[in-house]
């Protein structure tokens, strides 16, 4: 076990001795402890809320708040949930701060931008491609939307402006040969076109498109130097193409977790 890893597990038992996992049994932690991430039960982490159902949606409980999902996204959302416990993408000194303007690429149902509002974010700009997570999104930020606290792209961000194949749901969606048709914008227009003077850091979870979304972002990246966090884990070449990518538009400092699963940059 890493010592990443063995931080990781020590801030789930933290958070769980200090009340905040109430649905998370104590017999169940030694387990956790013990098991693999990829088989726990992350049930434990998302708590449907009874007779505050929309149709077709479920609203959870979680440590970071309420979201809506889908009636089977209760695992999925209590992974993502543990991720933040874990705080795999807030990560000193790669941390939002507060005033800061935030791209989050991937925004699945929310739990990041949940994150970044409560570190005072000022601004969360959210790209989520898949149509039913970003139903979803727009029910449990519909406030935050309307005071103009949170912007959601539903679209792909890319190397240009463009439709490319996407397939999948939940946390798998993904560009495919087999998939259908979806709008691809670049990072650069979007921050063009909705004025936005600087931006401060980037989060990306977005099964593999890292590399495409990056040469999208060219402007922003030597204009402003955001910090990044960048999910670097999806294809074999990711850290080597990833680490090339930011350093040809940015003198950044870039570290690796041990697992070499996300790529830290920092402004030097």
């Amino acid at each position: 076990m890493n010592l990443d890893t063995l931080l990781w597990r020590l801030r789930v038992l933290q958070t769980k001795a200090t009340g905040q996992l109430p649905n998370l049994p104590w017999s169940q932690m030694p387990a956790l402890m013990l098991q693999p991430f990829s088989k726990w039960n992350y049930n434990y982490f998302a708590t449907p809320v009874p007779d505050e159902e929309l149709p077709g949606m479920v609203l959870y409980q979680t440590h970071i708040g309420r979201f809506y999902g889908r009636p089977n996204d209760r695992e999925d959302l209590g992974c993502v949930v543990v991720e933040e416990i874990c705080r795999i993408y807030n990560r000193p000194p790669v941390a939002v701060r507060a005033g800061d303007i935030v791209i989050d690429l991937g925004s699945h149902l929310g739990t990041f931008v949940r994150i970044a509002l409560k570190a005072g974010a000022r601004l969360v700009v959210c790209f989520e491609a898949e149509a039913a997570n970003a139903e979803c999104f727009r029910r449990t930020f519909r406030d935050e939307i309307t005071h103009r606290r949170v912007i959601l792209i539903e679209a792909l961000a890319w190397s240009e402006s463009c439709e490319v194949p996407f397939s999948g749901d939940g946390l798998k969606g993904h560009v495919s040969d087999t998939g259908k048709s979806k709008l691809a914008v670049t990072i650069d227009d979007v921050v063009r076109e909705l004025n936005i003077q600087r931006v401060d850091f980037v989060k990306t979870a977005i099964e593999g498109a890292e590399r495409h979304a990056l040469k999208g972002a060219a402007r922003v990246l030597s204009a402003h130097a955001p910090r990044l966090v960048v999910s670097s884990f999806h294809l074999p070449d990711d850290p080597a193409v990833l680490k090339e990518t930011v350093l040809a538009h940015q003198s950044y400092h870039v570290n690796f977790d041990q697992g070499r699963k996300r790529m830290y940059c920092q402004p030097r």
